[in-house]
């Protein structure tokens, strides 16, 4: 159908501005009880709301403006539906009470955008990080306002008068389950409150390699990241409330672990190392911020001295080797709500192998490395079985600057 719309020389701006004629026409008909001549209204500008966008990708004319006013006219639309059939066949309680969680469903979305720092897509569009979540969206009320208007000719019983209750408290219902997600995934609820919220961010080649080869600096792939991508990565690092390397690292790569490219403040930085072998000259261990040194009781008493002269923080969380569920009890402790990882893969292993991973965002570098003993995402020893296997499920997808950027959950 898109196709026909193109030969009409009708632009995605035009047909969203009738979506909004016809939305508006159908607001009308409800308010002087004519329901049936009111969904019928709203069902054409539900087709043409679907149109505007196939005839944009079509024509490749997707635009910022022309997202934003599609958007603009879609919460028009629903703002005098649900409002005139609140008024018509309700109460002025039901009315207001209808468009304000309407409202509130989708105004949610800029909160979480604000809150997490998920970012544009390409061409104008948002990437949803609310996308399956809530049950009663803007297609579910559509749906149930034909249906009812329906049973309103056969039994106005059943018909609006219920109807629009039923759809204030199933958009209230699916409301308070975002709300709650964005609580979880802003760090202020947690699935376990013995430890943070854990989020494992990478940049990672196409054949899943983090170096050039074992023992190489990472940041030489990094230097394949575009401003964009560094951002992104800046980004999340300004969220959370603390940061985790490994010591390998520390010394291959010797970061600073703090934030650049956007304002925010610095995360606690967390090493873990089970020998305390972290050079006193490293950058995590500048004034930037404040730093942890997880170790064990094998380091050096001399070195973790040295370590708490110039004010670091020293945990000792095991005998041998670090005990990371230890780890992340103390950190919670301390009130670390959210702890973004950045490798290496052998820290990536151990947070795995306990189940305690929530998310995991990539930043894909097209490039192949190749390799058997190249460093991956996660090493370790491996689950070896599909029970055990760590199982995840695209959140969202979105290019900054030159780069495929994947957001994953563990479910």
């Amino acid at each position: 159908m898109g196709h026909v719309f193109v030969k009409m020389h009708m632009s995605p701006n035009v047909i969203t501005l009738l979506s909004l004629a016809f939305g508006l026409t159908s607001a009308y008909f409800f308010y002087i009880h004519k329901p049936l001549t009111g969904a019928s209204f709203l069902i054409i500008s539900g087709f043409l709301d679907l149109m505007d966008g196939v005839v944009a990708r079509l024509e490749d004319k997707a635009s910022k403006f022309g997202a934003a006013f599609d958007w603009i006219a879609d919460k028009t639309v629903d703002g005098f539906i649900l409002g005139s059939i609140g008024f018509a066949y309700g109460s002025p309680f039901i009315a207001i009470s209808a468009i304000t969680f309407s409202m509130l469903h989708t105004f949610i979305k800029p909160v979480v955008y604000a809150e997490i720092g998920f970012s544009e897509r390409q061409k104008g569009k948002i990437d949803d990080p609310l996308e399956g979540i809530g049950f009663f969206g803007r297609p579910e009320t559509h749906i149930s306002i034909v249906f009812f208007s329906i049973l309103e000719r056969i039994n106005p019983i059943f018909g609006l008068h219920l109807g629009i209750k039923l759809i204030v408290l199933f958009t209230f219902g699916s409301l308070l389950i975002r709300i709650l997600y964005l609580l979880k995934k802003s760090g202020r609820i947690m699935n376990n409150q013995d430890k943070p919220y854990v989020i494992i961010v990478s940049e990672l080649t196409l054949d899943g390699k983090l170096t050039l080869y074992r023992g190489a600096s990472s940041k030489e792939l990094m230097t394949l990241m575009d401003e964009e991508a560094y951002r992104y990565l800046h980004e999340v690092r300004a969220k959370v409330d603390a940061i985790m390397v490994g010591c390998e690292t520390i010394r291959t790569d010797n970061p600073s672990l703090t934030v650049r490219y956007v304002k925010g403040k610095n995360p606690i930085r967390v090493i873990p190392c089970s020998t305390a072998n972290v050079p006193l000259d490293a950058n995590v261990l500048s004034k930037d911020a404040h730093t942890i040194i997880a170790t064990t009781k094998r380091a050096p008493e001399e070195k973790i001295k040295k370590l708490t002269e110039m004010g670091i923080e020293v945990l000792v969380v095991g005998d041998y080797l670090v005990d990371f569920e230890l780890l992340l009890k103390k950190l919670r402790e301390k009130d670390i709500k959210s702890l973004m990882v950045e490798g290496g893969s052998s820290i990536n292993w151990e947070l795995c192998k306990l189940k305690a991973v929530n998310e995991v965002r990539i930043i894909h570098l097209p490039v192949i490395v190749g390799g058997e003993n190249v460093p991956t995402l996660v090493g370790g020893e491996g689950f070896k079985t599909l029970n055990n296997i760590l199982h995840l499920r695209l959140r969202a997808h979105f290019k900054r600057g030159y780069h495929l950027i994947t957001e994953w959950e563990v479910v």
